[in-house]
């Protein structure tokens, strides 16, 4: 009998996004944590930024400690993949995400059963292996919810039909477990634009997930109106979570708050889903 050899999936930007330090790490994490406000009753789904922390882990830590109080035994996080291309969603082949702090471990059987639900979903590591929109999740979930599992999803320049194939697959696979299910969409607002671009990008990004309208926001994106790469996991959050969810906006910012350049700037936010 064959035995599978374990795959880890190694850090890339530790170091650079955040400390490679274990006590730093640790410690930067729950300072952010404590600083946030935390909700009364726990978020089902959130947007977090994907920027190193010194630009926006505020706004991170704001969107994670909205669901702090929830019991999740699994962390689903959608995110962009922003060197690949292609109407495509990327399952890893990976076992564990590492972090200084340790193993984080994949839910392999929900990775294999949401692959098998559409010829667009594919297992390839490659995407996973030079892609930090999910790492930069990790060092939240694995301090608020250490024996969560996760289930990390890369979205290509996916079009309507597997946005929609993939919210719908996501709903299915955890209706039994919706209670114990963080979904979460790594999201900037823009990518680095000039700051009038920037500004109204932002403001119209914002606008449709504050509305909840997934609808719109497809539309959005699909004519070039909205650029952020993290706009395709947005959309499937919001169609996830439904029109009777509540959304809450819990902090917003941009790289200008932490490097001074307002002619150049990337947008943030934090949002929940009630």
């Amino acid at each position: 009998m064959q035995h599978r050899i374990m795959r880890v999936r190694e850090t890339i930007v530790e170091g650079i996004f955040y400390p490679s330090d274990i006590k730093k790490l640790t410690r930067l994490v729950k300072s952010l944590l404590h600083k946030a406000p935390r909700a009364s009753r726990p978020a089902r789904g959130i947007i977090s930024p994907h920027a190193g922390l010194r630009y926006s882990g505020s706004i991170a830590a704001a969107a994670f400690n909205s669901a702090a109080a929830g019991k999740f035994r699994r962390v689903v996080i959608v995110a962009p993949a922003h060197h690949h291309s292609g109407d495509n969603v990327i399952f890893p082949e990976s076992d564990y995400f590492k972090l200084p702090t340790g193993l984080i471990p994949v839910d392999r059987e929900a990775v294999e059963s949401l692959a098998a639900s559409s010829t667009a979903f594919h297992i390839n590591d490659l995407p996973h292996l030079d892609e930090h929109s999910i790492e930069v999740q990790l060092p939240f979930t694995s301090t608020l919810f250490p024996k969560a599992t996760i289930i990390p999803i890369l979205l290509g320049t996916i079009g309507v039909r597997t946005l929609e194939t993939l919210a719908d697959a996501l709903r299915h696979t955890f209706s039994t477990d919706m209670a114990g299910t963080l979904f979460v969409a790594s999201a900037n607002l823009t990518p680095f634009l000039q700051k009038a671009d920037a500004d109204a990008q932002a403001e119209l990004f914002l606008s449709r997930i504050l509305q909840n309208e997934p609808g719109p926001l497809r539309s959005d994106l699909a004519a070039g109106r909205i650029s952020s790469g993290g706009a395709a996991s947005a959309a499937v959050l919001l169609t996830i979570m439904g029109q009777a969810a509540k959304v809450q906006l819990l902090a917003r910012g941009s790289s200008a708050e932490t490097n001074a350049d307002y002619l150049q700037l990337v947008h943030y936010a934090a949002v929940a889903f009630f």
